[in-house]
């Protein structure tokens, strides 16, 4: 997939623009038809239609692709910078005019400044970003106001894609309120251009954090090995279990060893007619596919089956797009997120709380089934209620309890009021004990569960949308404690009737998805892109998606929001 990707430079068409809310579809013969779909923006001027960020970036075009660029028409400056324009130059005219607004349209470029500018351009892949539509835009202009303004397109587009990214999730998502990065740009490059500092303020306005370190540094390496010779796909086949003869083993024993999971028989002690053919499916290898299994959120049981082996059969290029994309994310994010905060990724369905800065909890929790998704938002708590009952969305209500009827109703201690159906608190109630109170216009919340046994499962997203969290009564009782409230809240538990916790403070909840991510030992973690959203974002980073079909399937959602 990636292969005619890197080496295939087409052009775009004219109906390709946000406004008219249509998709590019490019075919393999450099064709483009236009489809009215759901906006998927091109990222790169219609004559660099080029895959983002999966390219070594010191290639060069060559053949057919360098002759068509030489001859297709290329618009001015005005054009590029006005409306319409490639989606990652969208909004930024008004910033190009009111960088000139002080200076009467004179030059506020030096050479010395341009060259720093191209320097910096050059090492965008470090953030999963490449240079050369950017590059492209200075290349573009001749004489000194043009090219002056090209210079200065180039360095804020390049700054926006930095400071808050190429794409704007709000365009690809039906829901997301996460709080995105916000900067002057304008008034950062007159900074830069006066103090001669182009360079640091580009390089300063990514991410500063060690995970975006990590995960920059784990797609450079990515890239590193696009090239590795790789034996060959593992074909598909039955289940693989300890003792199976298979001849795919030898292949998948190499791939494990390539990924960094040794195995662990120890045949050099036994003797040489007990050594098992590399052809059998050992306890050793089992051991090593578990640790691997474990750390991709797979159901850790040892066994090579289509999802297992679809991971492992990821290529170096797939591995870099997903590091890309994830890299992006994190550039959408806002930079001064609040230090006391709860973060749960529902991507690999975990609850991170940080106090003052410092991780003081990480726990399990259960996200939306791909058919009802948990949306990324940002909202705030400042209670918890103890012993909710749980009033159904109608949606649910409708879809999934009337059609059982009133002895289902009366079996999970449900009841119609006020046109409602409500089921009470106790045990059996599916809020658990606890519910924390976010605020949003979505209604969805973080509660405890009386299904402990699903904060086992490898895959847990089986939710209507709301996150369940594990040891949810434990987190409650330390936040309300945190607020001189633990001797209340305690009381209120053990009563068994419906209190409201005021806490001292209001919490930040930011419900994320980043299917690859840093976790606390420092290590990255990839997960399945379980809602699809990984394709959205590529494709609007103007790269070609790959399908991930990693996901287990959800089964019937467990009862609860």
């Amino acid at each position: 997939m990636f292969g005619s990707v890197m080496t295939t430079l087409t052009t775009g068409c004219a109906d390709c623009v946000p406004d008219r809310g249509k998709a590019c579809t490019v075919r393999s013969s450099g064709e483009s038809e236009c489809k009215p779909q759901r906006l998927i923006p091109c990222l790169a001027p219609p004559t660099f239609r080029i895959a983002v960020a999966l390219l070594p970036f010191g290639l060069t075009l060559t053949g057919s692709a360098r002759a068509s660029a030489a001859v297709a028409d290329r618009p001015s400056l005005t054009e590029v910078a006005g409306e319409p324009s490639p989606a990652f130059l969208q909004g930024l005219a008004p910033a190009v005019r009111e960088a000139y607004a002080n200076d009467q349209d004179r030059p506020i470029w030096s050479e010395a400044a341009a060259a720093e500018l191209v320097a910096s351009l050059k090492t965008a892949g470090r953030n999963g970003i490449d240079p050369r539509p950017f590059l492209a835009l200075i290349a573009r202009p001749t004489g000194p106001g043009p090219r002056d303004r090209a210079l200065t397109l180039a360095a804020l587009a390049y700054a926006k894609a930095l400071s808050s990214g190429l794409a704007d999730p709000r365009r690809l998502f039906p829901i997301f309120t996460l709080r995105l990065n916000k900067t002057d740009l304008v008034a950062g490059l007159h900074a830069a251009l006066q103090n001669s500092r182009i360079g640091p303020w580009l390089e300063g306005l990514a991410p500063q954090d060690a995970d975006y370190q990590t995960l920059s540094a784990a797609y450079l390496d990515a890239l590193q090995h696009v090239s590795d010779p790789i034996s060959g796909r593992i074909p598909p086949g039955p289940l693989i279990r300890i003792g199976d003869s298979d001849p795919r083993v030898s292949a998948i024993t190499t791939r494990l060893m390539h990924e960094g999971y040794p195995t662990s028989d120890e045949s050099s002690a036994q003797p040489l007619g007990a050594i098992p053919p590399p052809s059998v499916w050992t306890s050793g290898l089992s051991t090593a596919l578990t640790r691997y299994q474990v750390d991709h959120g797979l159901a850790a049981d040892g066994v090579i089956g289509p999802k297992t082996l679809k991971l492992l059969n990821e290529t170096p290029s797939d591995r870099a797009q997903r590091l890309a994309v994830n890299l992006e994310r994190r550039r959408w994010l806002d930079r001064a997120a609040p230090d006391t905060r709860i973060d749960v990724n529902t991507a690999s369905a975990g609850l991170t709380f940080f106090r003052s800065r410092r991780l003081v909890l990480t726990t399990r929790v259960i996200a939306g089934r791909p058919r009802s998704p948990t949306p990324m938002l940002e909202a705030t708590f400042d209670r918890v209620i103890v012993n909710p009952p749980w009033v159904v969305p109608a949606s649910i209500a409708r879809r999934e309890i009337e059609p059982k009827g009133a002895a289902y109703l009366r079996r999970h201690h449900m009841r119609w009021r006020d046109g409602h159906i409500v089921q009470s608190a106790g045990p059996w109630a599916a809020l658990g004990q606890v519910k924390f109170d976010v605020r949003d216009p979505y209604a969805i919340y973080l509660h405890d569960t009386p299904q402990k046994a699903l904060f086992e499962r490898s895959q847990r997203h089986l939710s209507h949308a709301c996150v369940r969290v594990d040891r949810a009564v434990d987190f409650a009782r330390s936040l309300a404690e945190a607020s001189g409230e633990g001797a209340d809240f305690n009381a209120d538990l053990v009563s068994g009737k419906t209190r409201v916790v005021p806490l001292a403070q209001s919490l930040t909840v930011r419900l994320l998805y980043h299917t690859v991510f840093v976790d606390p030992a420092g290590k990255v973690k990839f997960r399945p892109d379980v809602y699809g959203w990984d394709a959205e974002v590529a494709s609007a980073l103007g790269m070609e998606p790959t399908p991930d079909e990693n996901v287990e399937p959800a089964g019937p959602t467990s009862l609860g929001p």
